[in-house]
């Protein structure tokens, strides 16, 4: 995901999990330089990028299989917990992984397509609440929530680590949102899309908070291959070039503000032709 992150790995341990990608290359069958039919996987709460309660998966899987099925190719998507669809990836048994920010570590073992979203990481304070801050060096002394493995970046990592700010780390998202509305926490750091979409489908949550006056930082998410993958660069190529002609005549966003409109206010959900199966 995204801002998930994965426990590094010992070398050793790493190259026995490729392994089975050798084997896995033996039975991929190909049309056109691509596998005939294209796996994705995804992980779980992570609205409205990636989770098992939405149509097709999330966002992400949605917009993916929708560039794909453009370039007249069969999709499927699955979910799994992240680490193990991380490393499942890596054995073979999927050929696209999403949605993750790009990092240096996770550029060693895979490709990554062309950004797909652009993200701005806000804090958000309780609505009536009393923070007015300016900056991220205003809240010192405060509390914030960010989910277990949700990554922090730099700003936040070095207040927390100066103990200026204390983290709480749930497991899920919604109940990052649920503390805020009680006043267990004073803040949280999210982007623009979640907090839209937990705004409209989070009872607690509804109309309880805003975000303070200052972006944190800017990321972007992509979808990603593994290296060991037989047809890795022609997957990321094919994508990127169907990506950026639908991107050119408005589809893609067309097809995420209606699939927004659809999670977020009920409004209907286009599906292209060619979509794979729900798993």
């Amino acid at each position: 995901m995204t801002q998930r992150r994965l426990a590094s790995l010992p070398l050793t341990a790493m190259l026995l999990l490729l392994i089975p990608v050798i084997a896995g290359a033996a039975n991929q069958q190909e049309h056109g330089g691509v596998t005939k039919t294209i796996n994705l996987v995804s992980g779980p709460d992570y609205p409205p990028f990636s989770d098992g309660r939405l149509p097709l998966n999330g966002l992400a899987p949605f917009v993916v299989q929708a560039v794909f099925a453009s370039a007249n190719k069969a999709v499927t998507t699955e979910l799994r917990p992240w680490k193990r669809a991380y490393l499942e990836a890596l054995q073979g048994q999927y050929d696209v992984l999403l949605p993750y920010v790009l990092t240096e570590a996770r550029q060693q073992l895979f490709l990554f397509s062309r950004p797909i979203f652009e993200v701005h990481a806000h804090i958000y304070v309780r609505r009536e609440g009393s923070v007015k801050a300016q900056s991220l060096e205003e809240l010192k002394g405060l509390t914030y929530c960010n989910p277990l493995g949700f990554a922090d970046g730099d700003a936040l990592s070095e207040e927390r680590g100066a103990n200026h700010i204390t983290r709480f780390a749930p497991a899920r998202l919604e109940n990052c949102f649920s503390m805020l509305s009680a006043g267990r926490i004073d803040f949280i750091k999210t982007n623009e899309y979640v907090a839209e979409y937990m705004d409209h489908n989070h009872k607690m949550a509804a109309g309880t908070f805003r975000a303070l006056p200052f972006a944190l930082e800017k990321s972007s998410l992509h979808a990603m291959v593994p290296k060991t993958h037989p047809f890795a660069t022609t997957l990321i190529e094919t994508f990127n070039r169907t990506f950026e002609e639908m991107e050119q005549n408005g589809q893609i966003r067309e097809l995420t503000e209606r699939y927004l409109e659809h999670v977020n206010g009920g409004g209907e959900l286009p599906l292209p032709e060619h979509f794979g199966h729900r798993h």
